[in-house]
């Protein structure tokens, strides 16, 4: 189902009739959170959301209320596109479901200000081998610091993961 640059905000309550839905496309809306609907499809494997207004990896019921991936819940979905929003967390319960683990097969978070997500998350993302299924590039801010004998700057640093690219640069100058 291809419902890009809708302008859509929100999906009708009765959305979870859809039930041999296979793919949507959403991208290029006015979404600010993931619809829980879209975890109930049990056919749903591919959802497509970039471009977007989603300021937090949330998922949201109908009645913008934040619903928490508890261990024991199915999860469907094998491909899940949220490239270029506005995307600045990483969700742990999402993270540490089982389900999550066994089922994503891609998460593309990349193009977002993720901030550097905690350890817990990140050696959860390691151990349980998802480096490969979980993409997101992070960025570290430009660090000034300013000291009578040496002056330090920390260019970007981008940090590809699920792609094992580190790329780091830092000059270090002396006055």
């Amino acid at each position: 189902m291809n419902l890009k640059r809708n302008q859509i905000s929100k999906l009708p309550e009765d959305f979870n009739k859809l039930e041999s839905l296979e793919e949507i496309e959403l991208s290029e809306n006015k979404f600010k959170n993931i619809p829980a609907l879209l975890f109930n499809l049990q056919k749903l494997r591919k959802v497509f959301m970039n471009l977007n207004e989603l300021q937090e990896f949330e998922i949201m019921d109908h009645d913008n209320n934040r619903i928490l991936i508890t261990n024991s819940q199915q999860f469907y979905i094998h491909y899940l596109f949220l490239v270029k929003n506005n995307i600045n967390n990483l969700p742990e319960d999402l993270i540490k479901n089982p389900f999550f683990q066994k089922t994503i097969v891609h998460l593309a978070l990349d193009d977002n200000p993720i901030n550097r997500p905690n350890k817990d998350i990140y050696d959860i993302i390691k151990k349980e081998q998802l480096t490969e299924k979980v993409t997101f590039k992070l960025k570290k801010e430009h660090n000034q610091k300013e000291d009578k004998e040496e002056n330090i700057e920390t260019k970007t640093e981008d940090i590809l993961v699920g792609q094992k690219n580190i790329e780091s640069t830092s000059t270090l100058k002396s006055n």
